[in-house]
């Protein structure tokens, strides 16, 4: 059971389903003690922002403590901060008023920030409350009920704080399907949106971001606005974390589905043979062939092995070409899946003509799903058997990280340094490749492009020692490794990660001198009252004064 929850914690984001008030169930009962630092400021100002706010006839706020601690939590399970409000609109009217209350305290000692939550399925308290030295009040906005989809042909309007779920839900019931998706559906549109979104699909097409059409949001100013390429909105806020603008809802791209996903899983002890065959996919069948392309880092044991080869139909086979990989003695080896939805399927061999001449992989076999069954897999399989083996609560204080081709050997050094159990806790590396081309630079979503593929790693560590030591060793970790791959030339992190010291230097390694100077010229342009919290520590402070 370790094992199988072991194999889907590759996930970019995990989330719990939420509503209104209980907006983590899934991850309940969660044994935390609240840490909310902020100083024990008098409640008053919450009265006082209520009263403005019923002036507007848009009251929206939520105060009873036992609704407020159910925010205090996200998948990290290592912060756990309660707000002393949280605003719940059921419409862009509702966000647009907040911001011109927000506006008229700006200056008075009552003054407050704007914290915009979707599901948060980050791992380092990015969407919790926090206090600082600039501003004393931060007030958290929930968009779950901003959930409305409207489906046509080729596009639907979501509403940013709709599940993934509902909305793949609603486009098979329409015989179509968004063109990307992320691996666990519990994610909110918004919030995927804000950190980039990638999947599967993104091997061929690029990130969601990518996908979107127009995006609804109200801007920092209280205004309503519909913006498509060329707004700075529209840039800003895809990838933008959250600080630019609240997102409402997004128009996104459709495409025609298929009722059956096929995937194809190879596995090899090699390296360099893995890192081959996920070129050649990308460089010549993806997405003429196959729509999705993502891989693992398996550790090398008899019980890891058979829970990766368990969906074979000719399993006997699939067992004695394991056994042989067994015998490699290595810590891990290497598994890749590729997606096909379609009526025309390869077959195993077909797929081994497709590999680069010499690489012989220790297995390949396929696997047959209904895609809705494929698609909401995490949901389906492995949230329960990580809620039932305890996984699912403890701490995650996951690393992930981009890097160019050119580092897959340093990549190698990084992960042969790390032991399954110590610095992973039985959670498991992944590997998404891409193709650099495909993810357009309209957008704040920063990746490496120093050569033709980059690969998004994630190292889904789950804290199962759970001590103050085991987690600031697996921070310390994180920051090694990332030390490590930025020396190694074009490293990226993907802002969902622990690593309790990134900061404002690290950002600007992240996105590059460049856009980091954009990033920071278009915060100040776009927010000029600083209404929007700064929860990442990019340093936004320091652009602003107060009275």
């Amino acid at each position: 059971m370790k094992v199988f929850a072991a194999l889907f914690i590759v996930i970019a984001s995990i989330i719990g389903a939420v509503n209104s008030h209980v907006p983590y169930k899934e991850f309940e009962p969660y044994p935390f003690a609240a840490n909310n630092t902020c100083p024990a400021y008098s409640n008053s100002w919450v009265s006082r922002v209520r009263s403005a706010l019923r002036l507007f006839g848009r009251d929206r706020l939520i105060t009873d403590a036992a609704d407020l601690v159910h925010y205090a939590e996200d998948y990290g399970h290592i912060h756990h901060r309660v707000p002393k409000a949280v605003f719940v609109p059921t419409e862009a009217n509702d966000i647009a008023t907040l911001m011109r209350v927000a506006s008229l305290y700006r200056f008075t000692p009552d003054r407050f920030q704007i914290v915009v939550r979707g599901g948060s399925g980050n791992v380092q308290g990015a969407t919790q409350t926090a206090c600082d030295s600039f501003f004393t009040h931060q007030i958290l906005l929930d968009t779950s009920l901003l959930n409305s989809i409207q489906v046509s042909a080729e596009t639907a309007w979501v509403g940013a704080g709709a599940s993934w779920l509902s909305f793949v839900e609603a486009t098979a019931s329409e015989n179509v399907r968004p063109t990307v998706i992320p691996d666990y559906l519990g994610l909110t549109m918004g919030g995927w949106i804000g950190i980039g979104g990638f999947g599967a699909d993104s091997a061929g097409i690029g990130p969601a971001i990518d996908q979107v059409v127009e995006i609804e949001l109200v801007t920092p100013a209280g205004n309503i606005i519909t913006v498509g390429p060329g707004s700075d909105y529209f840039k800003a806020v895809r990838g933008g974390m959250g600080v630019f603008g609240v997102m409402t809802r997004i128009k996104f791209l459709l495409e025609s589905n298929d009722p059956a996903t096929r995937v194809y899983h190879i596995l090899t002890a090699d390296y360099e043979a893995f890192f081959a065959a996920m070129r050649t996919f990308l460089d010549l069948h993806i997405p003429s062939k196959f729509q999705g392309l993502q891989s693992f880092v398996v550790p090398n044991t008899p019980l890891d092995l058979e829970i990766f080869v368990a969906p074979a139909a000719d399993l006997d086979r699939v067992r004695a070409s394991v056994d042989e990989v067994l015998a490699s003695n290595q810590t891990y080896v290497y598994y890749l899946e590729l997606q096909y939805r379609g009526s025309n399927p390869s077959t195993v061999a077909e797929v081994a003509a497709m590999l680069p001449p010499g690489i012989n992989p220790d297995l390949i076999f396929f696997s047959d799903y209904p895609t809705p069954v494929y698609d909401n897999r995490l949901k389906l399989f492995t949230v329960p058997a990580l809620v039932a083996n305890g996984a699912w609560y403890v701490r995650h204080p996951w690393g992930s990280f981009a890097i160019p081709d050119s580092s897959a050997a340093t990549l190698k050094d990084v992960i042969n340094n790390l032991d399954p159990f110590v610095d992973l806790g039985y959670g498991l590396l992944s590997i998404y490749p891409y193709t650099t081309n495909t993810v357009a630079t309209d957008s704040f979503l920063s990746v490496p492009r120093s050569d033709d593929y980059f690969y998004l790693i994630t190292v889904g560590r789950n804290d199962m020692i759970n001590t103050p030591e085991s987690l600031a060793y697996m921070g310390q970790d994180n920051r090694d490794i990332w030390n490590q791959l930025v020396a190694a030339g074009d490293a990226r992190i993907y802002p969902s990660l622990y690593m309790p010291d990134f900061g404002p230097q690290d950002w600007q390694q992240h996105f590059g001198s460049s856009m980091w100077a954009d990033f920071r010229r278009t915060k100040k342009l776009l927010d000029p009252l600083f209404l929007l919290g700064d929860q990442r520590n990019f340093g936004f402070a320091s652009l602003y004064t107060l009275p």
